[in-house]
């Protein structure tokens, strides 16, 4: 028989860890930082939209394309140029000789120095 002392302290441990598990994980002195992440591209005809988040906000631009053309832009808070076009881009091919191993290393957040 499962004393009663034992089923209590059990779900008072249930209990404290999903209070823990519900509440926002912060890491060392660090305050939560706002969010900024982007810039996605959408096609809507001959329109791109433009989305990306800025601390936060959701900030929206649009931008009128003709099939042929391409378009260099910044975006308010982003560092950079951003060139968008309607025309497809294959990159060149590379051809290696003589090789028998290729290692490949790839930065997809873009945050390596």
């Amino acid at each position: 028989m499962i004393k009663p002392i034992r089923v209590i302290s059990f779900l008072i441990l249930i209990s404290f860890i999903l209070q823990i598990s519900a509440q926002e994980i912060q890491f060392g002195d660090n305050k939560k930082e706002p969010l900024t992440d982007g810039p996605y591209i959408f096609w809507k005809e001959s329109e791109a939209v433009v989305k990306y988040i800025l601390e936060d906000n959701l900030v929206n631009k649009s931008f009128n394309l003709a099939d042929d053309e391409t378009m260099v832009f910044s975006l308010d808070g982003l560092e950079g140029e951003f060139e968008i076009s309607r025309k497809e881009k294959l990159p060149e091919p590379y051809i290696f000789s003589n090789v028998t191993k290729i290692f490949a290393l790839s930065d997809v957040h873009g945050q390596f120095d």
